[in-house]
């Protein structure tokens, strides 16, 4: 048992090292998925479980995103374990949210739209966030107010109001996704943008736009346009 212990923690430190070394994109997609297992199992082999996920989902970006029945579904993944793989990319986004708030001015639009970019365009599921400014366009805290099926007249008026008065914000940004599907907002979508805006006015703050991001770009509702637009093989996909 031991020895073969001590043969496992030096394929962890040689795996590690390689990833370290070559760079996470330039390594395997087995030896990519095996790595990021070792955080999740501090002892033991991960490459067969590696191997069992990618046969179940393709590659690692397809393995976090997966829902938690699907995960369980694999051989050797438990309840925590799932848990802790989808929490993989939020942990990404809110890194990747924290460090554009940190270096950059929200008060520029196109800064503010790589920040809603970082925060939604991967994820899977609808979702719903509130932005709160300060006077020098710096963000204060970030609040997710609904996820999945979004009912905007759902939301409690007091969910709205505390948050504002508890950031003393200058400025607040409405921002949620299309997940897989166009920025263009639907009629609910501006009909809730209305009912919000009513409830902000309310606390002597300012609603400066709501943001959707889509697979095509991203929408600005009170600007009523297209704010950010996706290529890909030189179609722009807000047009087809």
């Amino acid at each position: 048992m031991i020895e073969n212990e001590n043969i496992h923690v030096g394929h962890r430190d040689r795996l590690l090292n390689l990833v370290y070394k070559a760079g996470l994109e330039n390594v395997s997609d087995v030896q990519q998925v095996e790595q990021f297992l070792t955080y999740i199992f501090p002892r033991g082999d991960t490459n067969p479980l590696a191997h069992r996920l990618l046969k179940k989902f393709g590659n690692f970006s397809n393995m976090v995103n997966a829902s938690f029945s699907e995960l369980t579904s694999v051989r050797g993944i438990g309840k925590n374990t799932a848990m802790k793989i989808m929490m993989f990319p939020k942990h990404c986004q809110v890194f990747e949210a924290q460090m554009l708030s940190y270096k950059q001015d929200l008060n520029n639009y196109g800064n503010l739209c790589d920040f809603c970019e970082g925060l939604l365009r991967t994820c899977n599921t609808e979702e719903l966030h509130l932005l709160a400014l300060n006077a020098s366009g710096k963000l204060t805290r970030r609040e997710c107010l609904a996820k999945g099926a979004i009912n905007f007249v759902g939301i409690p008026a007091r969910v709205i109001v505390n948050f504002i008065l508890s950031t003393n914000a200058a400025v607040v940004v409405l921002i949620h996704n299309h997940p897989g599907g166009f920025a263009t907002p639907s009629k609910k979508d501006i009909e809730g943008t209305k009912y919000l805006e009513d409830i902000i006015l309310h606390t002597g703050c300012v609603l400066a736009d709501h943001i959707i991001v889509g697979s095509d770009g991203v929408y600005g509702i009170k600007k009523e346009k297209y704010v950010r637009t996706y290529m890909i093989d030189g179609v722009d996909l807000s047009k087809v």
